[in-house]
């Protein structure tokens, strides 16, 4: 397994060195620079460097000494370097894909004219650059809130308002006062639940920076509980029990294909990670009353139509991040069933967050950094349209 990642990992970083090339041959070019004058092993070798140290900027949070200063300035390079790296690269393919489509225009045409005599093309490239780097980076920082209004076909006695919150990764792009906002923004919210989706850490979260969250965490309130579900990120950490016991210790509730009983008002479950050899959900869902309320808690929006019809009323999941990093929202919806926000079908409720954190920097084009607070009633009761 260990082999596979590696692996995996390997053919990553090569990639991502070829696209470095692909943007620095086109820059070259874009600046009327003869892109063989400074050869191709330069260009290879600044391509090779520029890539290590983006990613080294990406794992700065967890392999640079605890000192938040260096740590935010090494980030925020990773950030301005992923964001100029993802705004260059759209750019350049989709001026290769136009270049393609003019070439079947007669010769003389107006457009490719204007295109060819068009002098402030560079000029251009840095203002979409600088403004697209900017906002990313912004975006990433800010902290929403996005409410949902779900009734169910079952009957409550009242409405319960959750607040979710996943993906926050701590540690290894925001800082920890981003950690700070979010839990006091979830207990403005008043919840009466509050659930956490997993990836709450990531494989390089150091102890540090895990006790600092712990005791950020256990500000968190609701009257049926606080309850946490394991991301897929989170795997090297959960060696001897550690996070349970620390959670547990603080009052968060720890599910591993389980359910607990909530004031005889609702049943929540709570899923092992797909990435984990886990408990067929039908056998999980074995004795539970059909006629209580039922929500589950999946990181990863997977196996969604047999939740469906195994009458589950609202799943909440993350996992995607919202694509974070535009067009990343296209891949995400080829590799999940889900992406993002409210889906429906039939009496079944999904609503995939994009997150409360970032993942690798502090930078997001896709989406926003956001807590979901849902207000969920019974069919006796009327809420706002979806």
């Amino acid at each position: 397994m260990r082999f596979h990642i590696l692996l995996a990992g390997g053919v990553a970083v090569l990639c991502y060195i070829f696209v470095q090339y692909y943007i620095l041959k086109h820059i070259v070019s874009l600046y009327h620079t003869d892109p063989h004058s400074l050869g191709d092993q330069t260009l290879w070798g600044l391509s090779i460097g520029i890539s290590l140290f983006t990613l080294f900027c990406m794992a700065s949070g967890a392999i640079l000494p605890h000192i938040p200063i260096l740590q935010k300035g090494f980030l925020l390079m990773g950030a301005i370097a992923l964001g100029v790296q993802t705004t260059c690269l759209m750019l350049f393919l989709g001026a290769d894909l136009l270049q393609l489509l003019l070439r079947l225009l007669p010769k003389g045409n107006r457009m490719q004219t204007f295109l060819a005599g068009f002098r402030y093309w560079s000029l251009l490239l840095m203002l979409i650059t600088g403004i697209v780097t900017s906002y990313g980076i912004f975006n990433a920082e800010r902290l929403s809130v996005t409410e949902y209004h779900i009734q169910i076909e079952k009957p409550m006695e009242t409405p319960l308002r959750v607040v979710l919150l996943s993906d926050q990764h701590e540690g290894t792009a925001l800082l920890p006062s981003h950690l700070k906002r979010t839990v006091a923004l979830a207990n403005q919210q008043q919840p009466d639940l509050i659930l956490l989706a997993g990836d709450l850490f990531d494989e390089n979260s150091t102890i540090r920076q895990q006790q600092d969250a712990y005791a950020t965490l256990s500000a968190l309130q609701a009257p049926l509980g606080v309850y946490y579900v394991y991301g897929n990120h989170e795997h090297s950490h959960k060696e001897n029990d550690k996070i349970r016991t620390a959670l547990e210790a603080i009052g968060i509730t720890v599910l591993e294909d389980s359910h607990h009983i909530l004031a005889n008002k609702l049943i929540l479950v709570g899923r092992k990670d797909a990435s984990e050899e886990r408990m067929p959900l039908s056998t999980l869902l074995q004795g539970t009353d059909p006629t209580l309320p039922l929500l589950l808690m999946d990181h990863q929006p997977t196996q969604l139509q047999e939740a469906a019809s195994l009458g589950v009323d609202l799943q909440v999941s993350g996992h995607t991040h919202g694509g974070q990093i535009a067009p990343g929202g296209l891949l995400s919806a080829i590799r999940n069933e889900a992406t993002y926000g409210l889906y429906r079908n039939g009496a079944y409720h999904l609503i995939v967050s994009s997150g409360s954190g970032v993942w690798g920097v502090p930078f997001r084009t896709a989406r926003h950094s956001e807590i979901v607070s849902i207000t969920l009633s019974g069919s006796e009761y009327e809420t706002a349209s979806l």
